[in-house]
């Protein structure tokens, strides 16, 4: 029997899904919205003066990332709502296979922002 031993990039990957290790549609939600601020940032690394290893314990305390300086309303709006949504499936156990709404706003916005 093999064993694999693999690293995952903890500011990305959902607070869930690190604790179970079971990934699914929300916990890529999750990580699309902070690789959203990590855009609008250009290229920040995602909670800045958070170490790593206090960055779980962080956001399960609730913390929220700032916007990025110069990111549209929109598009910060988008990243809380993700966030949120992932949140409130998580305490509420909603199916997996659920895509949440987020997605397709996103895609939205993100393409009229670009066209400015």
């Amino acid at each position: 029997m093999f064993s694999v031993l693999f690293q995952l990039p903890i500011k990305w990957t959902a607070p869930e899904a690190l604790r179970s290790n079971h990934f699914s549609s929300k916990s890529d939600m999750w990580s699309f919205g902070v690789l959203l601020w990590e855009i609008y940032s250009f290229g920040r690394v995602p909670y800045p003066r958070i170490p790593l290893a206090d960055v779980v314990k962080h956001v399960e305390k609730g913390y929220q990332m700032e916007a990025p300086e110069g990111c549209p309303k929109s598009i910060y709006e988008v990243m809380k709502e993700v966030r949120d949504q992932v949140i409130f499936a998580e305490r509420t156990r909603t199916d997996d296979n659920h895509c949440p709404r987020p997605v397709i706003f996103a895609v939205l916005v993100i393409s009229i922002d670009i066209k400015r």
